[in-house]
Formats: C-alpha cells, structure tokens, sequence
C-alpha cells in the first residue's frame, strides 16, 4: 500500500517480492546513495523485534530515519549514528528533508552508525555476551570446551539454560 500512494504521487517505484535477509542486504548493498525509512508502532509487539533493519542499513552504508520507540530508540543515537522521529507526519517530512538536503549529514549518521554497529551490536559482541552468560550459569564448566561437551550434558546445560532465560524474557 505505500508503494501505491508513492506511485499516486508521480514517483517511480521498484517492487520486490518478499526477500530471504540474504536476498535483503544484497539488495540494499546495491544501492548509491539511499535513506533508510524504519517506521515502526509502538505496540508491544513491534517493541520485541530487533533493531536488525538498522544493523544492516548501517553496514551497508545507508543513513536510517527510525521511528522514536524500541527496539530503535535505545540503539539509534539520534543526531549521531541515525535519526529518530516520532511518528508524526510532520517529523518524518523534515528528518527525510534533512537527509535529502546534506551530504555531509548522511555521511556522519553513517560513519557514526558503522562503529556503532561494530562496537556494540555485531556478531563478536553477541558471540562474547552469550559465552559471558553461559559461564555465569556454569554451563560448560571451567575449563571445558564446546567440544568436549557430551550430547547429555549439553541437553541438562540446555535445560539450565532454558528455565534461566524464560523469566527474563516474558
């Protein structure tokens, strides 16, 4: 539907069929010089998804406009490695002007928002948090690796696992 609005407009637009993530950040790679819109409710179900659309927006070298609610706006700094809008016609129409209108704007929000990405949200960080947790639980042990782990004890630390994070998470 904001396809046909746009296309009521007068803009040109290309449709895509529905894109595997893959599919996704091979698409958004071939764009020069693009903005990425993420608006997005603030509904409680919109504020359990990941901010994964900015990730990869940022890696590819695409400026993102959020929506001002979670999961963006405890990840996006507003001015500095993206822009947050609430959801107003009026914030969206002045922060997609600002993009428009500065090289050097769009250029920042994403130097900035690369080093973001790398220091606080990419896969190393993610890999280093999960193996902080697992050994806080004890899972694996103190001098143990993953691969001297048995199927058994993999499925009682899985288990551990399981009951620990199910609290934290509803």
């Amino acid at each position: 539907p904001p396809g046909d609005l746009l296309e009521k407009c007068g803009l040109d637009i290309l449709r895509k069929p529905n894109l595997s993530h893959a599919e996704f950040k091979a698409l958004i790679g071939s764009i020069d010089n693009g903005i990425g819109l993420i608006p997005l409710d603030s509904s409680e179900f919109s504020g359990c998804k990941t901010a994964v659309k900015y990730f990869d927006y940022s890696m590819c070298g695409i400026p993102s406009i959020c929506s001002n609610v979670l999961p963006y706006s405890p990840v996006v700094e507003d001015g500095h490695s993206g822009l947050l809008v609430s959801n107003d016609f009026d914030g969206w129409v002045r922060a997609i002007e600002n993009l428009l209108i500065s090289h050097e704007l769009r250029r920042e929000l994403v130097e900035n928002a690369k080093a973001n990405v790398m220091r606080y949200h990419s896969i190393d960080v993610a890999a280093k948090a999960w193996s902080e947790l697992f050994d806080s639980l004890g899972i694996y042990g103190s001098n143990r690796t993953t691969e001297e782990l048995s199927i058994p004890s993999i499925k009682k630390s899985g288990l551990a696992l399981v009951r620990t994070l199910v609290p934290h998470l509803i």
